[in-house]
């Protein structure tokens, strides 16, 4: 079976490339335009769940490979909220849960998620 590992591991390192490429590109444009965040966080999540079913599975090479997958969907994550939050008004912690659903009803609208 660790051939089937090694190819998983060639497959999940060719995403994590993809992804990285992802996050490059959304650095260098300090923005994005077409891509939904909800794509961003299924993966993560499903990446994240891949650590914990490769180490159950005994799949150390694509366990490896899953990091860079994990992190680099966390990375585009991140750069999305910073970059993205730039375009809205600052949030005060002062404004309690109503001024912060406002301010995140305001972000999405500037990025076009509503």
């Amino acid at each position: 079976m660790a051939y089937l590992d090694i190819v998983n591991c060639v497959f999940e390192f060719v995403s994590a490339g993809v992804i990285w490429l992802s996050v490059w590109q959304l650095w260098t444009d300090k923005g994005s335009k077409g891509i939904h965040w909800t794509q961003a966080v299924f993966f993560s999540l499903e990446s994240l769940w891949n650590l914990h079913y490769y180490n159950t599975l005994g799949q150390p090479f694509s366990f490896a490979a899953g990091i860079f997958v994990f992190f680099g969907n966390l990375a585009w994550l991140w750069l999305a909220f910073v970059w993205f939050r730039k375009l809205t008004v600052p949030f005060s912690p002062a404004l309690g849960l109503p001024g912060f659903l406002l301010y995140f009803e305001k972000f999405l609208k500037s990025v076009r998620f509503l």
